[in-house]
């Protein structure tokens, strides 16, 4: 079947527009997948006046994608052929027959990420601590206690601020023993960078993460990501571990980099899409 797509032109949030409509484009571009561009995310048959949500028509189908953080989902959402959430959990959207999960924002520039796996290769032959988060949101009280509790552990041996660009923060991997991933609006999410850090094979450590990605993707503590205590009270004995078992480290870094290839690359994307809305 040859499908044709039509997203909004425009949205009440340019910043958001760009974000999370662009990341659909990019998706759609790879796979060459032809689409146009009509209306307003607020404006029209449907209207997302929250900005966290958008139609997607592919065909003669009406599709919501939904990038909210939060766990809650739309009251209508069985008036749609499917919608596809981002942050998806199953307590919250296990038992709803058209709601799936989406994987959240990692690349716009795929092209180029396919690219730098050549030469971004996670060693972890070094003892550098990455912690490159800026405080904001709901998790300025828990990153900056993090921040200072790594800075009094490590010292020098610790980063937690970079201002360089974004392929050279990417580029840490290559020096670093792992990263420490504070999640944002919620405590037990998967962050963009935290989802950019595992495409790249690297260590990870967060709490524990319930979102759930494409193809029943689960994030499986100690297999692709190391899970510290909900407060961090157990972050530096973790990180000692870390140190200590580096071969841990480095299979813990592959099979997080297979789970994103796995679920959020975007072909195995796209046919996640139209598995689900087509069946």
């Amino acid at each position: 079947m040859n499908y044709t797509v039509t997203l909004p032109k425009s949205g009440p949030k340019p910043s958001y527009y760009e974000a999370y409509v662009g990341y659909m484009k990019k998706i759609l571009e790879y796979n060459k997948v032809p689409y146009t561009l009509e209306g307003s995310v607020n404006t029209g048959e449907v209207s997302f006046p929250t900005a966290t949500k958008y139609l997607m028509r592919i065909n003669d189908k009406r599709v919501v994608i939904d990038y909210s953080d939060n766990i809650d989902h739309m009251p209508n959402w069985h008036e749609f052929d499917a919608t596809f959430k981002f942050h998806y959990v199953e307590h919250k959207q296990g038992d709803l027959s058209t709601v799936y999960p989406f994987a959240p924002i990692s690349f716009h520039n795929w092209k180029r990420y396919y690219q730098l796996r050549k030469s971004i290769r996670y060693t972890c032959s070094s003892d550098l601590v990455l912690n490159m988060q800026r405080p904001g949101g709901n998790a300025i009280k828990r990153r900056i206690e993090v921040q200072k509790m790594l800075q009094k552990q490590y010292g020098g041996r610790v980063l937690t601020h970079f201002n360089a660009s974004q392929e050279n923060y990417w580029s840490k991997i290559n020096d670093c023993l792992l990263h420490v991933f504070v999640p944002g609006c919620r405590n037990d999410m998967i962050d963009r960078g935290h989802l950019q850090y595992m495409a790249f094979g690297c260590c990870t450590i967060s709490p524990k993460i319930i979102d759930v990605l494409p193809y029943d993707g689960h994030l499986i503590p100690d297999e692709h990501y190391v899970e510290c205590a909900s407060d961090y009270s157990d972050l530096i004995e973790k990180i000692e571990y870390c140190r200590t078992h580096r071969d841990f480290c480095i299979e813990i870094g592959r099979k997080g980099q297979e789970l994103f290839e796995q679920s959020c690359s975007p072909d195995k994307l796209w046919d996640w899409i139209i598995e689900k809305v087509y069946g």
